[in-house]
């Protein structure tokens, strides 16, 4: 009968604490990351005219609290990590991000092309990028690596592509 009510016990308590830290998982700043490659459009006398490519990384707070992004950043297999305090942005950093509330930076994907053909000069095919946010609180929010070819070839194929399925 004790190693019953012992186990019963034990059971409350591991719910208890599983409960607890639901609650302060919740509370927690949570932000989602992401990177993609594609392009920016712009409207301009009533013409609509496209960027050249562009890396986009974009922040979503998913959580339930306002976060401030203090920084961002892209990362590269070598870990050399490459700010552009200059980038296109859709804010001004530092940012409150509000719960629900997303934002995105845009990288000149050109500007990249010499660091990446370095890079692939030690790999084949593909390289592999990362971007990240960072917070006030110091955290660094990451996102799940982009496989890029480093002459970005493939990507601008695929736009004279789209360009020739536009005209038709």
């Amino acid at each position: 009968m004790d190693a019953i009510t012992a186990i019963v016990g034990i059971g409350g308590l591991l719910v208890a604490g599983y409960g607890v830290y639901v609650v302060q998982r919740a509370k927690r700043p949570h932000i989602k990351v992401t990177l993609n490659l594609g392009v920016r459009y712009y409207q301009t006398s009533g013409m609509r005219t496209r960027s050249d490519a562009k890396l986009l990384l974009k922040a979503v707070n998913v959580g339930e609290r306002p976060v401030v992004l203090d920084s961002h950043a892209l990362l590269f297999p070598n870990r050399e990590a490459m700010a552009f305090p200059l980038a296109e942005a859709d804010v001004r950093f530092p940012h409150e991000l509000l719960p629900e509330n997303s934002c995105t930076v845009y990288f000149d994907a050109r500007k990249l092309v010499p660091t990446l053909t370095r890079l692939k000069k030690n790999r084949r095919g593909m390289v592999y990028l990362w971007g990240f946010y960072k917070d006030m609180a110091g955290r660094m929010n990451m996102c799940k690596k982009l496989e890029l070819d480093p002459t970005l070839e493939v990507f601008h194929a695929n736009l004279r592509d789209l360009d020739d399925q536009t005209v038709n």
